[in-house]
């Protein structure tokens, strides 16, 4: 699958605490703080979500690094420009 987004893209993110699955959100890359990654959650429970890059054979995602804590949700992404 094509991915939603490419370099060069800009985005809108409307801060938010929660997600819902489906959503392409902002976080805090769980280990590296200094990295912003973009990906869609695909499932979400009380302790975090788990995300999902639209290019699954090229992504890095909680396949590797696990749920992300909601803590680390920056905000979800309104819009592609």
């Amino acid at each position: 699958m094509r991915p939603t987004l490419v370099d060069g893209d800009h985005v809108l993110v409307a801060p938010c605490t929660r997600a819902e699955v489906g959503e392409i959100v902002l976080c805090e890359h769980p280990f590296r703080l200094d990295t912003r990654i973009i990906k869609r959650v695909s499932a979400a429970d009380d302790s975090g979500m788990f995300l999902t890059g639209d290019n699954v054979t090229e992504s890095t995602d909680s396949a590797s690094f696990g749920a992300v804590p909601w803590s680390r949700l920056i905000g979800r992404i309104c819009t592609r420009m």
